[in-house]
């Protein structure tokens, strides 16, 4: 009986093995725990380089006026060869004031931005987009949301002190 139960389970590992080996070896590039095969060392994290320009790419070249547009931090594909980004900010406030007074992304754009309240509780709130996050003095929490309409919209600090805080969220069509 066992010897019956041996040659099936046998053949069915055999066809496993060949099936997975002509899978895996058909995906481009398939590395599923990070070895660099030539070395046989872990691979390392990528480097994001800091913007050398702020231009939005992908799109009409739209390069900031003044140093009060925000430049993303890093503006990486959604998926390979998608149009859509997802744009990273570093935004804060203190004395009533946004670091950045303009942020500007493409239509369809995922946008992250990591918002610091620098010396009181405050809010980020984007009213067009239905998005707003509370943040405690001295901590940073995360905005995501994504850039579905074209146009001009503000961004504002309901919770500071009159007057509130503003700035404009622009968001250009996709060409």
């Amino acid at each position: 009986m066992a010897k019956k139960l041996l040659i099936p389970l046998g053949i069915l590992l055999l066809f496993l093995l060949v099936f997975s080996f002509s899978f895996f070896s058909s995906v481009k590039n398939f590395n599923p725990i990070g070895i660099n095969k030539a070395k046989n060392v872990p691979t390392k994290t990528p480097q994001v380089p800091e913007p050398i320009n702020p231009q939005i790419t992908q799109t009409a070249q739209i390069t900031p006026a003044d140093k009060d547009t925000a430049i993303p931090i890093t503006s990486v594909p959604v998926v390979t060869d998608a149009p859509n980004n997802i744009r990273s900010f570093n935004i804060s406030l203190k004395d009533n004031i946004f670091s950045s007074q303009k942020i500007i992304v493409n239509q369809g754009d995922v946008v992250s931005i990591n918002f610091a309240a620098l010396d009181k509780a405050s809010d980020m709130s984007f009213p067009d987009f239905g998005v707003s996050q509370q943040v405690p003095s001295g901590e940073i929490k995360i905005l995501e949301f994504q850039a579905t309409s074209e146009g001009t919209f503000p961004y504002i600090c309901n919770t500071c002190d009159d007057p509130k805080p503003r700035g404009e969220f622009v968001v250009v069509k996709r060409s």
